[in-house]
């Protein structure tokens, strides 16, 4: 019994020993599974989070730096579907004979207005849908270089907060200025360059705002802490027409979101 006991118990530790590899590998076939779902969870969330944070308009869209009437520094003009007609390189826009990668230079503040807007009165422009970019197509340029995974989650967050107005309205008082994008709660702020604060309808974020002004171009500033948003309204032929270029930048978004949209005056 002793040599037989013996070998009975030797011979299923041998089978159970070469089956402890297969056991091995497949708890750590298992483990990496778990920790590539929870890094693409915890990237998601990420990503989630910095497009909640960006200053929003609903309305309108945001930002860009100094201009020309010829500066057109999207992903392209739009027709009435939306679809892209002519596209512009990225980064086109920056200031001729600047380093690559150069910001724009900042627009003096200053209390007067563009000679537009010299009269304390309102002015109301309506959008020229013929003549301005396709949002559409900058948000794609905007995320194309995003991870798969978060790219749709940062394109409808874009799409949300970049709706179009289709009116701008401009209330002008010796010492504020008003701005009124479709649907949103009127943005004051002070005409010296002060900063005031403004709270966005739908959410309630609450964001710090100023302008700033240099020849025709007035430009507001819509920031938070970890992103901002400009609007460069360009006004043309004597205030007939305004060439609003926007740009929306954000920690989490690789690539600052550009585009221009042509407006002409009601009143």
């Amino acid at each position: 019994m002793g040599p037989l006991h013996q070998y009975t118990q030797v011979v299923p530790s041998a089978r159970h020993a070469a089956r402890r590899p297969e056991v091995v590998t497949r708890g750590a076939g298992h483990a990496v599974g778990v920790l590539v779902v929870a890094l693409a969870v915890v990237v998601v969330t990420a990503i989630d989070a910095g497009a909640q944070s960006a200053p929003q308009l609903d309305s309108t869209s945001p930002a860009v730096g100094a201009y020309t009437p010829t500066d057109r520094h999207t992903a392209g003009h739009a027709d009435t579907a939306g679809d892209v007609r002519s596209g512009a390189a990225p980064g086109a826009g920056a200031t001729p004979g600047a380093a690559p990668g150069a910001a724009n230079p900042r627009i003096t503040m200053a209390a007067s207005l563009p000679a537009a807007l010299a009269d304390s009165s309102s002015h109301l422009y309506e959008l020229v849908l013929s003549e301005s970019d396709s949002i559409r197509s900058a948000i794609d340029l905007s995320v194309a270089h995003m991870n798969f995974i978060v790219r749709p989650i940062a394109r409808r967050r874009l799409t949300k907060a970049n709706r179009l107005a289709r009116h701008i309205a401009f209330a002008v008082a010796p010492d504020t200025l008003t701005v009124t994008f479709d649907g949103m709660n009127p943005i004051l702020t002070p005409r010296d360059g002060g900063t005031s604060s403004w709270v966005r309808g739908d959410t309630r974020e609450r964001y710090d705002v100023h302008i700033e002004s240099a020849g025709d171009t007035l430009r507001q500033v819509i920031a938070t802490d970890d992103g901002q948003r400009e609007n460069d309204f360009e006004f043309l032929d004597n205030g007939a027409r305004i060439a609003l270029h926007v740009i929306l930048t954000a920690e989490r978004l690789p690539m600052p979101l550009r585009y221009t949209l042509i407006y002409r005056r009601s009143y």
